[in-house]
């Protein structure tokens, strides 16, 4: 049977939920923080489907895509990036928790200790996100021409896993060089990081 951390995975994916859950169970005594971030998420997705329909409305013809298929597009990389805060914001703390020490408690503890540290944090802007480009999807998916059977469902469904790991992952890897590093930045400098 296969073991993260040495525990069971249904085990682990159970006890991550559960950690995720807390969080956002604190994250609820603050509603209006709570709507802030989702109203965030939305805004950013509607942002972006303006860009596209000024793209479109400019250069109509894009080698044979239309609107409707660029939709698709957006809408599956705003599904992609919204699941990166809502399941592994916690990531971003993992400098603070090597440089304070923290990460020994973590090490010690029977749970994978990158599943701790991921599930530390909830971004509700994810929220947003998902929603703003779950509806956007479904509504392109309607008015694309595709002739969809089970085969192009359970490939659209891995792609779409795929491109949220991948992105999970971008986000995770780096960040094993903070233990090297004098201070606790992110290990993907960002317009915010201070230099």
């Amino acid at each position: 049977m296969a073991t993260v951390g040495g525990i069971g995975l249904v085990a682990a994916a159970r006890l991550y939920m559960r950690c995720l859950g807390a969080h956002v169970r604190a994250v609820m005594e603050y509603q209006s923080d709570f709507w802030l971030l989702i109203g965030a998420g939305l805004v950013t997705q509607s942002l972006g489907l303006v860009f596209l329909g000024s793209v479109v409305a400019r250069v109509p013809d894009l080698n044979g895509w239309r609107f409707e298929d660029m939709v698709v597009v957006y809408g599956l990389a705003g599904l992609a990036q919204g699941a990166v805060p809502l399941f592994s914001d916690g990531i971003w703390s993992l400098g603070r928790y090597i440089h304070i020490g923290e990460l020994d408690y973590r090490l010690v503890r029977p749970y994978p200790a990158i599943l701790q540290v991921m599930s530390s944090q909830v971004g509700f802007a994810g929220v947003g996100d998902v929603v703003g480009g779950g509806v956007l999807t479904i509504w392109a998916l309607t008015r694309v021409q595709v002739h969809w059977t089970a085969w192009h469902a359970f490939v659209g469904v891995l792609l779409l896993l795929s491109a949220a790991a991948t992105r999970i992952a971008i986000k995770v890897l780096p960040s094993k060089r903070l233990s090297s590093t004098s201070r606790p930045l992110p290990a993907l400098p960002s317009r915010f990081t201070p230099t």
